[in-house]
């Protein structure tokens, strides 16, 4: 009943959303520091690479007391941006290997061309360093030192105290709006704001989308599926009642009707917990992540449209999946290399990542394969 008119959807809408945002810990103030959102080192623009299309700089800046954000930003050359764009990649991926600054066949792979192919169009990309699930620092010198990943070694504490790893990192991404925010002047308008991620990224970028309002479009790649089955997964995916306040399915209904581009990639797996090295003690939880099945993925997109219907949310802009290309989670084979990545809103779409086959040795005469392109044919014009 409460949804039966537009004041009432806006409403239900606004306290989901807080209800979200309080389970994951996203409640804290952030730091009041509208300072240039380009700034690294004390005074000074530490560059990484720089090609004749974009610069990659170093950045750094404060989001909550004691917590600070840190990470590179690829800055397009020429024009100024027209949109930014917050890339948050899988947490064992450092902001330089889903650049593509490390090597193309680096820890991220072929997810590496996605940041550079935003800047390669025209957007600022912010890329944060999240928590890993190393252990390496997980312990204190003067007591002992443990197998824990930092992801979970962070998470026990802030559990205790109503937070969660996932509300840090997304305070981080909010940070960051905030900062791009600061960059309009009455000559220049606030730019378009967007979020994207793979893996622990893509989770984020989803949670992110649903909590605030001013970003745009979002863009999330191999996390989107049922959580019925968190119990088997790292225990620092466990966010206190996060099942009964916002699914997957929930959380894309809040993005909507905003942009939102959801696909079935296959992201990192990870079986836990890493044997103790010498010289530390055990404690780290058991867990496990797979793949999304292609019939899980299929139901709960199905699941995200039911809500935008009943919110009154609905968007042409919607797009769940991928073309030209394999997406069932299954096993890798060479098809991938054939696959076709695009990202969509509305009317317009931009191919992020096409790959080519070399031909077998009977495929005679021929010099390349190309992926099946009459999905975006059929759209043409």
């Amino acid at each position: 009943r409460a949804l039966a008119d537009a004041a009432g959807r806006d409403a239900f809408r606004a306290a989901a959303r807080t209800r979200l945002r309080t389970v994951l810990g996203v409640v804290d103030e952030r730091v009041d520091d509208a300072g240039v959102f380009l700034r690294d080192a004390p005074g000074q623009r530490v560059e990484l690479a720089a090609t004749d299309e974009w610069t990659a700089v170093a950045v750094s800046f404060p989001v909550l007391e004691g917590v600070q954000a840190e990470g590179i930003a690829l800055v397009p050359g020429g024009a100024p941006p027209r949109a930014w764009v917050v890339a948050v990649p899988d947490c064992d991926w450092t902001p330089e290997a889903f650049a593509g600054l490390v090597a193309d066949d680096g820890p991220a792979g072929a997810a590496s061309r996605l940041p550079r192919a935003l800047v390669a169009a025209g957007c600022g990309v912010f890329i944060p360093a999240i928590l890993d699930r190393s252990a390496d620092f997980s312990g204190n010198a003067r007591v002992r030192f443990t197998n824990q990943p930092h992801r979970e070694y962070a998470y026990r504490p802030a559990y205790e105290l109503g937070r969660h790893p996932l509300g840090y990192e997304i305070q981080k991404i909010l940070a960051a709006v905030d900062r791009i925010e600061s960059l309009a002047t009455p000559q220049r308008p606030a730019l378009p704001v967007g979020v994207c991620g793979v893996g622990e990224g893509g989770r984020l970028a989803l949670l992110a989308a649903a909590c605030d309002e001013r970003i745009d479009a979002a863009l999330v790649c191999g996390s989107f599926g049922p959580r019925e089955a968190t119990w088997q997964e790292p225990i620092d995916r466990n966010v206190w009642r996060l099942l009964t306040t916002a699914s997957d399915a929930e959380a894309a209904a809040l993005v909507l009707p905003r942009a939102l581009v959801i696909e079935a990639a296959v992201a990192d797996a990870f079986t836990g917990p890493v044997p103790p090295a010498p010289g530390r003690g055990g404690g780290a939880a058991p867990g496990r992540i797979a793949p999304v099945p292609a019939g899980d993925f299929a139901d709960e997109t199905g699941q995200a449209r039911a809500y935008a219907a009943l919110h009154g949310a609905e968007r042409g802009g919607f797009r769940g999946g991928g073309a030209g290309g394999k997406h069932d989670g299954g096993e890798k084979s060479e098809e991938i290399t054939r696959e076709l990545r695009t990202v969509e809103m509305d009317d317009d779409a931009l191919i992020i990542d096409t790959g080519v086959m070399f031909p077998a040795n009977d495929m005679l005469g021929i010099d390349l394969i190309i992926p099946d392109f009459r999905y975006l044919l059929e759209k043409k014009n």
